[in-house]
């Protein structure tokens, strides 16, 4: 007689295969949104993210081993990462790990989603374990499976478990390097050897072209999301310069209240207004193809597929964005380059590219406008001056300042004595304008630098170049005597420690920022707001030291951190007239100059003339005033 066998209830679900469902139907079959972590709770419904389906499918599709998901903010994909965990442990469980930034990040995740996640949808709690122990903010145990929590900062978080799903969030917020171990991402790699079926999932908004979600994305197939022109039939995916609005409206107000914002097919030029049903259709009935496939009948034909699927997600899709919401915010962006930057990763889901690492004297000469040294443009809201003081002598540059940090280059030279540096720039005149506030370098001489500013305290600050990783762009600490000649600074003088790579950043930007302007808008049209203009008769000394420098990547031996540092491009090779525009920089920026309201000091007030009438003596005299 045979002998029968009693199965535990976890071996008989072990038995039972896995649904043959696509993710995006099961989800609306067994999720539950909560009403703690949703705006929507209640059943998971496709319509409302139509464009997250083919992204579901493809995470339990066979066929694909990696998807990399490029993507705007608020777009959903966070939970549609959870629909794939309550589906891996409803019905293909395995070893599973959530990776995120940081630590904090994992408990956050833990107490606020995951908890609710599993409470609210029995699909999976019905396979937790009865045991306390088994659920950790590190792990939790489940009848079939283990799901790990990891930070990209851990390396033992990332390389003492055998892994089969990955899913990776925020990877642009990952630690570069984690010390002894390396790239988190070639970490948790490793950890999926042993498995043939292994998954990984990276998710994330883009930052830099060199970061890594959009270095993944380029190594995958490049899926775009492909919609039908209702007029002429036509497929293509979606980019920025469909949307259209008036060109006269430059108000981003208006834009987004009067809803003028529209969607233009580039073949037929047939329009689907802003919030309309026709819009829910455009985006509803669109499919998902590699950019290289082609316009068919029925949708996107042909086209390279791979087994490391690629998604790019624009805000352009979002059921919560109106295209009049991001027009407004691309209006408001065009006069600062920070915001700028911000839309282009966050809501067009495209890599910043820093576009000119590296600029030769030839770029360079391709921003000057036809106007002369010494002259101030109309309008010029106030004159910055940055001072580079080597060992006997001083390279200055004076620059205007409008709107939104538009500027141009006013006078530049090298002067021999201080007398002939107080003559031309701190007393100067150009257009009958005086400075408004000098930034003189202390690197050199740097007791001689505190007393002259000590002198004429309002009009000269003195700085101190620093090279920090930290992105805090200058702050200030007090010096109380001079340790030269024992002179005493009643209340202490301010010395300005500048975060020298922030600025050169900005400059580099500004460089770039009309080709980067009409690059994403997609356009020909004139010169963007907020531009770094050069005077027609710019010396060639000046150009070749403001090219003189150019942007690399640096490992520390130590920690394994790379970061980005400004290193000269040969050896010896001077960058003095880059400095002094470090400095009339961050000069204007201490004036106000990325505000609307009046210049922190737009004029110079009496103390500063009477300072210009005490008498000059020798170089060293400054040092002896009362």
């Amino acid at each position: 007689m045979a002998r029968r066998v009693e199965w535990f209830p976890a071996e008989l679900a072990a038995l039972v295969p896995a649904t043959d469902l696509p993710l995006s139907e099961w989800a609306e079959e067994n999720r539950i949104l909560d009403p703690i972590n949703s705006g929507l709770s209640g059943p998971w419904r496709n319509q409302v993210t139509p464009y997250l389906r083919g992204i579901m499918d493809a995470m339990v599709d066979e066929r694909i081993e990696e998807v990399s998901c490029v993507k705007a903010t608020q777009m959903g994909l966070t939970e549609a990462a959870l629909n794939l965990l309550l589906w891996i442990i409803a019905e293909d469980p395995g070893p599973t790990m959530l990776v995120y930034p940081r630590k904090e990040d994992c408990v956050a995740i833990f107490d606020h989603r995951i908890k609710e996640l599993l409470r609210v949808n029995p699909v999976a709690s019905r396979h937790l374990s009865a045991r306390r122990a088994d659920k950790k903010k590190e792990s939790i145990v489940f009848d079939r499976m283990v799901l790990y929590f990891g930070a990209s900062t851990a390396a033992a978080d990332l390389a003492s478990k055998a892994i089969r799903w990955l899913i990776l969030d925020e990877l642009d917020r990952y630690a570069t390097w984690v010390p002894g171990e390396g790239s988190p991402l070639q970490i948790v790699r490793k950890r999926q050897r042993t498995f043939w079926n292994r998954k990984i999932l990276k998710f994330s908004s883009p930052t830099t072209v060199d970061n890594l979600i959009w270095q993944e994305w380029l190594a995958s197939d490049r899926r775009r999301y492909w919609v039908r022109c209702p007029g002429c039939g036509t497929w293509a995916w979606t980019t920025w310069a469909n949307i259209r609005w008036p060109k006269e409206v430059r108000d981003p107000d208006e834009v987004k209240r009067d809803l003028l914002a529209w969607w233009e097919c580039q073949t037929c030029r047939a329009k689907i207004r802003d919030r309309s049903i026709e819009r829910e259709r455009l985006i509803d009935g669109g499919k998902w193809a590699p950019e290289d496939a082609r316009s068919g009948k029925d949708g996107p034909v042909g086209g390279t597929y791979r087994a490391h699927a690629g998604f790019h997600l624009p805000a352009l899709l979002s059921t919560w964005s109106s295209w009049s919401d991001l027009v407004a915010e691309w209006l408001e962006a065009q006069t600062d380059t920070d915001k700028l930057q911000a839309f282009i990763n966050t809501q067009l889901a495209e890599a910043w590219e820093e576009n000119v690492r590296s600029w030769s004297e030839s770029d360079l000469r391709g921003l000057c406008l036809n106007y002369p040294s010494g002259h101030v443009p109309e309008g010029a809201r106030f004159l910055t001056a940055g001072v580079d003081v080597q060992l006997d002598h001083y390279f200055f540059v004076v620059r205007a300042w409008g709107e939104k940090w538009e500027s141009w280059l006013v006078d530049h030279g090298r002067v021999e004595s201080l007398l002939e540096l107080e003559t031309r720039v701190f007393d100067g005149a150009w257009s009958g304008r005086q400075v408004d506030l000098v930034l003189m370098d202390s690197g050199y001489d740097a007791w001689t630098v505190y007393d002259i500013a000590a002198a004429r305290g309002d009009l000269i600050r003195p700085t101190k170049g620093i090279d920090s990783a930290k992105p805090i762009p200058y702050q200030a600490t007090r010096v109380d005597r001079n340790k030269v000649t024992g002179a005493v600074y009643p209340g202490g003088l301010l010395l300005w420690l500048i975060n020298v790579g922030v600025w050169k950043d900005k400059i580099m930007r500004f460089r770039s920022r009309p080709a980067v302007v009409l690059e994403a808008v997609g356009r020909v049209g004139g010169e963007a707001p907020g531009g770094w203009h050069l005077p027609i008769d710019v010396s060639d000394d000046y150009l070749a030291q403001v090219v003189g420098e150019k942007r690399v990547q640096e490992r520390n031996r130590k920690t394994g951190r790379v970061r980005w540092v400004w290193r000269p491009k040969y050896r010896g090779m001077p960058s003095h007239y880059l400095d002094c525009e470090v400095l009339a920089t961050v000069a204007a920026d201490m004036l106000g100059v990325g505000s609307d309201a009046p210049p922190a000091r737009a004029k110079r007030t009496e103390s500063a003339k009477e300072g210009q009438d005490r008498p000059a003596r020798k170089r060293g005299s400054w040092m002896s005033w009362k």
